[in-house]
């Protein structure tokens, strides 16, 4: 056996064992699976079972048992137990239940050290102006709708339903300090002065009433101890940064509302006209034209960074659409067209804001209740972690923190 390779600072459990893999490192069914629940003793030896047996392993490819399940059932999950000190007691640094509305309950912020502190070399020319805020929305139905024809978020039925918050300023030095969403699954891009993603952070993030959240960098290295910043940041000499508005058409975004407006009335016409491909600027028409990814691309497995993406190369810039407004397109096209158009790409070319079915027993599926009005143009909020009254969930109620 050996190490199963990955990316730098891609999934924590990438080990090729004797006979299979360790753990969910890839995607694979129930039954694939040779080995299950890893846990580490160190970096070369862990704890596994397959089921009926609790075994040590290594990255060499050595096996020994430990010991045999006899009864019932299957084992999971073995940890060694031994005794060991308390561990001290952290201070709640959140304000939830009981503590909710205290005195002492300021507003969320999030603060980033330095975007520029990547794993990757970072390209010349593109510096960072802003920071974009993305919610994911959780799914209201079973993922049930490609195989019923349903539609869902976007091309793939997997993929996840998403709505621009705002964007927040990147100060010089790659410094930011702004108000948090609070109670969402929420995501960063660096934008660049005109409002195109350089980067696209590949998980997501989660912050509670009360919290302040600070990031080191944008897909900094796990592995090395955050640096002291020879001088203090210069976005944290000041208050944080309210969340604004981007596009009121992304709040929330589909095709429809974003997008499909300006291809219609601009882009269509002209392609006719000259007789150029695309001349059908339906959604499913234009998916060999921009760009998107799915867990289906497992590990995102394309030539911009593996399952994290390379600065420069995502979105709007990678995209065949928005090459040709980058080199000639762009300039036929109102700067605030060229926005929508660009933020839809780089925010996944989705399709729909929501995932909202009922079962309809006698059909045997899931039918979509609001495709219609979505594709009428109309703003359907998703159904759950959103106020349309508080797009971004800021705690606008608590004061800042000092």
């Amino acid at each position: 056996g050996s190490r199963l390779p990955h990316e730098v600072g891609g999934s924590s459990v990438g080990y090729n064992s004797p006979d299979g893999y360790a753990g969910s490192s890839r995607p694979m069914s129930y039954l694939e699976h040779q080995y299950d629940t890893p846990w580490p003793l160190s970096e070369d030896y862990y704890l596994i079972t397959d089921r009926r047996h609790v075994l040590l392993l290594d990255q060499f490819g050595n096996r020994e048992l430990i010991y045999r399940w006899k009864g019932n059932g299957f084992i999971f999950s073995p940890r060694p137990l031994r005794s060991r000190p308390l561990p001290p007691e952290l201070p709640t640094r959140t304000w939830q239940g009981e503590r909710s509305g205290l005195e002492d309950h300021k507003r969320a912020t999030i603060s980033v050290v330095n975007v520029y502190n990547s794993d990757f070399e970072w390209p010349e020319g593109l510096d960072v102006k802003k920071l974009r805020i993305i919610q994911i929305a959780p799914a209201a139905t079973p993922d049930v709708t490609v195989v019923n024809g349903v539609p869902t978020a976007s091309s793939y039925g997997t993929s996840m339903a998403r709505m621009v918050l705002g964007t927040v300023p990147v100060e010089e030095d790659g410094s930011a300090y702004f108000e948090a969403p609070v109670g969402k699954l929420i995501y960063f891009q660096v934008l660049d002065e005109n409002n195109m993603a350089i980067q696209s952070m590949r998980s997501g993030t989660y912050v509670h009433p009360g919290e302040q959240l600070t990031c080191t960098g944008c897909h900094e290295s796990k592995w090395d101890t955050p640096a002291r910043p020879k001088t203090r940041p210069i976005a944290f000499r000041r208050a944080p940064s309210p969340i604004e508005v981007e596009l009121q058409e992304a709040r929330p975004l589909t095709f429809y509302r974003l997008v499909e407006p300006v291809f219609q009335s601009t882009c269509l016409p002209c392609h006719r006209r000259e007789a150029e491909e695309p001349m059908d600027f339906s959604y499913k028409a234009l998916l060999p034209w921009v760009w998107y990814a799915d867990s289906r691309d497992w590990a995102f497995s394309m030539p911009t960074g593996g399952s994290r993406n390379v600065a420069g190369r995502f979105g709007a810039r990678e995209s065949r659409m928005g090459k040709a407004l980058l080199a000639t397109h762009g300039s036929w096209l109102s700067a605030n067209d060229l926005h929508r158009v660009t933020l839809w790409l780089d925010v996944n070319s989705m399709q729909y804001s929501r995932y909202h079915a009922t079962y309809n027993p006698g059909a045997y599926a899931w039918e979509s209740q609001t495709t219609a009005q979505q594709e009428a143009g109309e703003a359907i909020w998703p159904t759950f972690e959103v106020d349309p009254s508080n797009p971004t969930g800021v705690e606008s109620g608590r004061p800042l923190p000092d």
